[in-house]
């Protein structure tokens, strides 16, 4: 049977509120939309960190954020010892391709690499283009503004052009392939090429308006946190051009989505390319007059799209089953042929997709690490979502009547049954996402149990060997 090639679509901070088909009534998505619409399309995915390099981390390692060990943006290099996906299949004959924003991926577990940061500005030397990517304030607003890089150069079209010529140049009859297009589109600082024509107007923008009084039900470091950073938004106006050109650099990113739909069906690929398509995490998208993200598990930073397209093999659906990013790993590993590896916190997709299973997990967890702020955990089910934090702040939402988390019912009588389940499965949850990977190689708590002391080292009450022996 033919090893069937995948390509993992990632752009960087879009939730579900920034795309079409998930209910966005402004911005234009129509090739994501398609692949929504020919394939299956899961309605209830949570990320499992609502900052880069972690979430990647755990789409990579297939395990949550406190399993693979990588907390932060600034945590040093990705962790040598963890199994990741490129690893599993090259061991499978894949050849693997990265193209975008990598946030240090270690290049040896890749065939073909464009490293967006020093290859792209390598790009824009050879062509004469004065311009450092990725450009940095003082933008119009909030980090958000017009670039001087000409659209054919913009880095969004760039990576786009690198994929479709990576997907029409394979021989997938000789070699499948995994491509990861890491697109950073639409991540800030959001930088629209001048020489492209607006496509939205800021006064199609709607905002979210908070009560006045929202912050007030936050815990105190988190209502200090939003509104500083409510503060870097001038006025609406500013906001709604923020919003205008991240959903310009949304369409962007969209249209270079349909240049890899193109290059597969003309190249006859399509039938045997499984493609996934997902973001690392969201924005705060005008919520408290805020945009990008940091200490919170907003949905709107955590709730993220998941498509999984191939139509010859799966039939257009909808799933509103509970999933996470550490799925994928064991989904592909499933879809190349093989057991998915020891030690994965995910489950396959693979039952959902195909329609064969409706059970779904109970629950879907996230965390946060970010800087010198304190530590954030989520459960949610199906309704209702609990957040703690390290200071032993909590807060409880009822999503569906408040989706923008407005109004925590954390002291309300009437939550305090949900309060306590959703409290104990966190409990549960935090054993279950320790790395098991790892285990010893001699396990003395089975020796105790069986009774069989002679096996013992000497410092756990085992027999006194020659060298143990006091001085007498």
């Amino acid at each position: 049977m033919t090893k069937p090639n995948f390509l993992i679509i990632y752009p960087d901070t879009l939730g579900t509120r920034a795309v079409g088909c998930y209910g966005n009534p402004v911005v234009k998505t129509p090739n994501i939309d398609k692949l929504a619409a020919t394939g299956v399309k899961f309605t209830s995915c949570t990320s499992q960190n609502p900052v880069c390099r972690p979430s990647r981390m755990s789409l990579l390692t297939g395990k949550y954020v406190s399993g693979h060990g990588l907390l932060d943006n600034g945590t040093g290099h990705y962790p040598a010892d963890q199994l990741t996906l490129p690893q599993f299949l090259g061991k499978q004959g894949y050849h693997r391709a990265y193209f975008g924003k990598t946030h240090s991926v270690n290049r040896n577990d890749w065939d073909e690499i464009f490293d967006l940061y020093p290859d792209y500005n390598h790009y824009l030397q050879s062509r004469n283009i004065s311009v450092k990517y990725p450009e940095q304030p003082p933008l119009e607003t909030i980090c958000h503004g017009y670039s001087d890089i000409p659209s054919k150069d913009w880095a969004t079209n760039v990576l786009g052009n690198i994929g479709e010529n990576y997907i029409r140049e394979r021989q997938p009859e000789k070699q499948p392939f995994l491509l990861m297009m890491s697109f950073e589109a639409p991540h800030g600082p959001v930088t629209y090429p001048r020489d492209e024509l607006k496509i939205y107007d800021p006064a199609e923008i709607e905002l979210p308006k908070a009560p006045e009084n929202a912050l007030d039900s936050k815990p105190y470091e988190r209502k200090l946190y939003m509104q500083a950073r409510g503060k870097l938004a001038k006025n609406d106006d500013s906001l709604k051009f923020a919003l205008s050109m991240y959903y310009s650099m949304v369409t962007l990113m969209d249209r270079n989505v349909g240049k890899l739909l193109t290059a597969l069906d003309e190249s006859g690929q399509r039938d045997n390319t499984v493609i996934i398509f997902l973001s690392d995490h969201g924005d705060f998208m005008g919520n408290y007059n805020c945009v990008g993200k940091g200490m919170s598990l907003d949905e709107a930073l955590i709730h993220v799209p998941l498509i999984i397209n191939c139509p010859a093999n799966y039939q257009p659906r909808e799933v509103d089953s509970l999933v996470e990013s550490i799925d994928v790993f064991p989904t592909l590993a499933e879809l190349s042929g093989n057991e998915p590896p020891a030690g994965l916190q995910g489950e396959s997709l693979v039952p959902l997709a195909s329609g064969a299973a409706k059970a779904e997990r109970e629950y879907a967890f996230s965390e946060e690490f970010y800087g010198q702020g304190p530590f954030l955990f989520s459960v949610r089910n199906r309704e209702y979502k609990y957040i703690l934090s390290s200071t032993g702040n909590e807060e409880l939402y009822h999503l569906p009547p408040d989706p923008w988390e407005w109004h925590s019912l954390i002291n309300s009588p009437e939550h305090q049954e949900v309060l306590n389940e959703l409290r104990q499965a966190m409990m549960l949850w935090r054993f279950r996402a320790v790395d098991r990977t790892h285990q010893r190689k001699v396990n003395y708590i089975d020796y105790l149990l069986k009774g069989e002391y002679d096996k013992l080292p000497a410092y756990l009450g085992g027999p006194i060997s020659a060298k143990d022996q006091l001085p007498q």
